[in-house]
């Protein structure tokens, strides 16, 4: 065997210390609830979480609002770093991190400390997968043919694009009509 050295520039190292924490978005009552119509074509909706601190936080807990009318809606959570175009690129969780949505309008909470995930300077993705089973169907009331999959995601009526993005038909697009209503809890 032969020795090969590499040389290293720099490392850094950064280490939660979980003495400050930060939230980044607003939880409240939306003028409209979104949800993933029977057809299909919406299976992503998320928000642009900004990093405007300049400081080495790391992501520590995500919460929505929604409805839900079963006991037993899941959904799933993926994290997208930022594309060149400032749309979602690659996923960051190499996990599925899932949530079961409480029953009623509440506010549902994910634990993402242990991910360790560093808050990109460029900002990131957080975007609620829904899931297509049976538990999380809901047949309309008017037609019996009709149904969507919940949950029913809180969302706030705004005039043009604020952070809103969804997954339609497999691409990415910005949504000038509401933005949802998530938060992200930070941590040094």
């Amino acid at each position: 065997m032969e020795e090969d050295f590499i040389e290293l520039k720099e490392v850094l190292l950064s280490k939660k210390v979980n003495a400050k924490k930060i939230k980044v978005g607003k939880l409240k009552n939306g003028d409209v609830g979104v949800v993933s119509e029977m057809n299909k074509e919406t299976a992503q909706i998320g928000r642009f979480f900004s990093n405007d601190s300049g400081e080495t936080l790391f992501l520590d807990k995500f919460r929505f609002k929604a409805i839900c009318a079963t006991r037993n809606c899941i959904v799933n959570i993926l994290i997208y770093a930022v594309g060149k175009n400032g749309e979602p690129a690659e996923i960051i969780n190499r996990n599925n991190i899932p949530c079961k949505v409480k029953k009623g309008h509440h506010i549902n909470e994910v634990d993402l400390s242990d991910l360790n995930i560093q808050f990109p300077p460029e900002g990131i993705f957080i975007m609620v997968n829904y899931l297509f089973l049976e538990q999380n169907k809901l047949f309309g009331n008017k037609n019996e043919n009709w149904y969507y999959y919940e949950p029913s995601i809180d969302a706030a009526s705004v005039e043009s694009y604020t952070d809103t993005w969804y997954n339609y038909n497999n691409e990415w697009k910005k949504n000038d009509k509401y933005s949802v209503c998530f938060q992200l809890s930070l941590t040094n």
